[in-house]
């Protein structure tokens, strides 16, 4: 079937069911800042969005890649367009896409992705399952690495909850502790270990608790790009350290007097700690995977969260402290807004780094790499440890499978979410929804065929035996 006209169907099978379900048509084709609108309806106040998804095969990636970041982006960019362009912009927007089967017309609703910083513990998760997957086929060499955690002291906390800036101070702390370690160790001033290192600002119950967590390589790479390799660094000569920067850092900023760090100094137990006991193999690239997922984790859990609408938060610690009175007492209540300013001191800065890459995994030394080139100068071959120039080749296709957000699905449960569960076919993507009121009637209407029925999670290790 021609292409345009297997389109056209699409537009015109979803817009009779927008008219069917009472929505009044408002344009179709919409053109406007760079891209299009197949269809604009709206019903009482709200204006919905409808782009249409028609596909004859799945030979190039179905209705999967229909909805990669770059097509969102897009079609965000596109209706604010539209609503500037026609003065709406007092109308509620809220993206949803509907995902049908076209053999069998089994349904299920996928939230659109909203794109906010770190708050929504959705959208995070998917940004943690890409940066994952971005440093396991792209940064990370195939060495072994360890994960290193930087924690400060109580009464310097505050210092980085007034001064945001100063958490990239903090990070930079780290790198420069497991940088000296590394030379200290080889005895190579040349030597660059990589490091990915992620500032986390929430603690076990959402309070302000600023510390780094990083990914770092078990050695190093010279000058000539030759391993080193760096199998243990002291962890109470690591924290010696690293107090030293951090307090030479707040110094430095005018925030921490003499008699203050005298004071800390004086303590038995100074409050800061550096752990770098987990490691993982080199061959065991699933567990790089996992711990890259680990350290870029949102700061607030759904799951450990209860709330009714009405009464007090109620949110659960994590489990396994070391100090028995937390375990004791695993659930602690809030007032709800209580909750919430403890949510908003999260927020990340504007235009600041979430992860930052030092060292050998830095953006200017990986680039340098890819361009074959040394800091010696252009014209050098350069020779990865355990990785070879083919296999970094095979890592680029990569990159168009991180984009889709089925895929990324399709990586953290192994399942495919556009595998019709009922009958195997491919399932297609057919309409973006923004209304409301229409969301919330189809999640009642699921809540309501749901209730009876078993809730199911990601398939267990033995079902997935079992089928493969």
């Amino acid at each position: 079937m021609n292409r345009r006209l297997l389109g056209r169907l699409g537009e015109w099978a979803a817009l009779a069911l927008l008219l069917a379900k009472g929505y009044r048509p408002r344009h179709r084709n919409w053109r406007g800042a760079g891209g299009e609108l197949d269809i604009v309806v709206e019903r009482r106040r709200e204006i919905v969005f409808v782009e249409v998804k028609a596909r004859s095969s799945s030979l190039f990636g179905g209705a999967g890649a229909a909805v990669d970041r770059e097509k969102q982006r897009t079609l965000t960019r596109v209706s604010a367009a539209y609503l500037s362009r026609h003065e709406l912009w007092d109308r509620p927007c809220r993206f949803d896409i509907v995902i049908r089967c076209p053999d069998c017309a089994e349904e299920y609703l996928l939230a659109f992705s909203c794109k906010t910083r770190e708050l929504c513990p959705s959208c995070a998760a998917k940004r943690s399952a890409a940066t994952a997957a971005l440093l396991a086929e792209d940064v990370l060499e195939e060495v072994g690495h360890a994960q290193w955690v930087f924690v400060i002291p109580k009464m310097l906390r505050p210092y980085f909850l007034h001064h945001r800036e100063l958490l990239g101070g903090l990070a930079r702390a780290a790198w420069e502790t497991v940088l000296e370690l590394m030379i200290a160790a080889v005895g190579d001033e040349t030597i660059r270990p990589g490091m990915v290192a992620v500032v986390q600002t929430a603690g076990d119950m959402g309070n302000f608790h600023p510390h780094v967590h990083a990914l770092v390589s078990r050695g190093g790479w010279t000058r000539d790009w030759e391993w080193m390799p760096v199998p243990y660094v002291d962890e109470h000569s690591a924290e010696l350290l690293f107090r030293h920067k951090v307090m030479r850092l707040l110094q430095d900023e005018g925030l921490l007097s003499e008699e203050r760090s005298e004071l800390l100094l004086s303590w038995r137990h100074s409050g800061f700690s550096v752990h770098n006991r987990v490691r993982v193999e080199p061959e065991d690239q699933s567990a790089v995977e996992r711990l890259a997922r680990y350290i870029m984790r949102p700061p607030i859990s759904l799951e450990r969260m209860r709330w009714d609408g009405v009464g007090e938060v109620r949110y659960r610690r994590k489990g396994g402290h070391e100090d028995p009175a937390l375990n004791r007492d695993p659930v602690e209540t809030f007032d709800p807004l209580e909750f919430l300013a403890r949510v908003i001191m999260h927020i990340p800065e504007p235009r600041r780094h979430l992860a930052r890459y030092y060292g050998a995994y830095s953006n200017v030394s990986r680039g340098r790499r890819r361009k074959g080139e040394t800091e010696q100068g252009p014209g050098a071959v350069v020779e990865t440890a355990g990785a070879s120039r083919a296999d970094r080749a095979r890592r680029h296709d990569a990159r168009a499978l991180r984009r889709s957000w089925a895929q990324l699905i399709k990586r953290i449960y192994e399942v495919d979410p556009l595998v019709c569960p009922s009958c195997g076919s491919e399932m297609k993507v057919v309409a973006f929804i923004i209304d409301h009121a229409v969301v919330d009637k189809i999640l009642r209407h699921l809540k309501r065929r749901g209730e009876g029925q078993r809730e199911r999670g990601p398939p267990e290790r033995s079902e997935l035996a079992a089928v493969s």
